[in-house]
């Protein structure tokens, strides 16, 4: 994976995100809004936004990551899902 060394910082972003907001809520009121075509894509997408939005994740930190590794969206949403898959949570 060409972002391995950068998953500890998505699973920080993330763990400070699980402290501030209810993700089993969270992730079921996505489910029945039905306004998703893969349920894991959207909410890694949904937290990746919301880290940049506290403040835990930077927009200057994508650029680095694409600068740093010529990583793409299909990089990002691979350690985002690697990130994720660390809390057990039920997609």
């Amino acid at each position: 994976m060409k972002l391995q060394n950068e998953v500890s910082k998505f699973e920080t972003a993330f763990k400070s995100i699980f402290s501030e907001i209810d993700i089993e809520s969270y992730i079921d009121r996505i489910k029945k809004g039905a306004e998703y075509k893969d349920l894991k894509t959207r909410i890694v997408w949904d937290f990746l936004y919301y880290s940049i939005q506290r403040g835990f994740l930077t927009y200057d930190y994508l650029d680095y990551l694409r600068e740093t590794y010529g990583a793409n969206d299909t990089h990002i949403d691979t350690v985002l899902k690697k990130a994720i898959d660390k809390f057990d949570l039920k997609f």
